[in-house]
């Protein structure tokens, strides 16, 4: 009786770490898929990246994880010492401890990338939003340096190629958050890019025209300077012709 107690004892032992052992898993595969589904904005995803710092790293989930494990196996092998003849038990236990381990393996690769991938979508908000910001200022005074006459508008435009290149690049950042974040959101962005490019286009065409006709102005005036220097230079040239060398 003595005997048949203390394997119970050790049976329960043993059970009692594979359910915390099992507890590890859900809470983690919960806390994956808390971590993995469609962002919101950039406060929400810094949020997010908190909360799996303080899990993983700050309670030290993968060193937790790795003790009780350690201690389940202890307590596994002891139970099953208990019985050698027992092989039903012991193929049991072996056959639940290795599912345990490969369900926390795949999890674990899982759960390791989860950071860097919320470090990028933050990432990509803040280049989003810089280029927002940058763009309404510019464009508000681009559009209001149109309506002054060429001469007050000085270089504020010979830039423009540079904004193009921001441009792309807010639509790299824009083009990443639509496909990361929640559907509200994404439209949101579709529009709000979509706006800030039309408005760019246009300015840009504006820009181009008032160019184009600031370089035939040039040109014209280059021309008719040189017509004037070439006249000039015709008359010196038939002065010269009208005088009789001197003997």
């Amino acid at each position: 009786l003595t005997k048949k107690s203390d394997s119970m004892v050790r049976r329960l032992e043993y059970e009692e770490l594979q359910y915390r052992l099992l507890a590890f898993l859900v809470i983690a595969e919960a806390k994956l898929k808390s971590w993995t589904v469609k962002c919101g904005r950039q406060d929400d995803v810094e949020a997010l990246k908190y909360d799996y710092m303080n899990f993983v790293h700050e309670q030290e989930l993968f060193k937790e994880y790795d003790r009780t494990y350690q201690d389940c196996k202890k307590r596994a092998d002891v139970h099953k010492r208990q019985d050698p003849q027992n092989t039903a038990e012991s193929d049991r236990v072996n056959k639940s401890l290795d599912d345990i381990t490969e369900r926390w393996r795949h999890l674990k690769v899982e759960i390791s990338s989860v950071q860097t991938m919320l470090e990028e979508v933050i990432e990509y908000w803040k280049r989003y939003q810089a280029c927002v910001d940058l763009f309404h200022v510019w464009l508000g005074d681009a559009e209001q340096m149109l309506k002054k006459p060429p001469e007050e508008r000085g270089d504020f435009f010979e830039n423009l190629d540079k904004w193009t290149e921001k441009l792309q690049v807010l639509k790299e950042a824009s083009n990443f958050l639509i496909e990361a974040v929640d559907e509200p959101i994404a439209k949101e962005i579709k529009e709000q890019v979509l706006f800030i490019d039309r408005r760019f286009h246009d300015v840009q065409g504006q820009v181009q025209v008032y160019l184009s006709k600031q370089t035939t102005e040039k040109s014209r005036h280059e021309y008719s300077i040189g017509v004037e220097s070439m006249q000039t230079w015709l008359l010196n040239a038939e002065e010269l012709l009208r005088r009789k060398p001197d003997c």
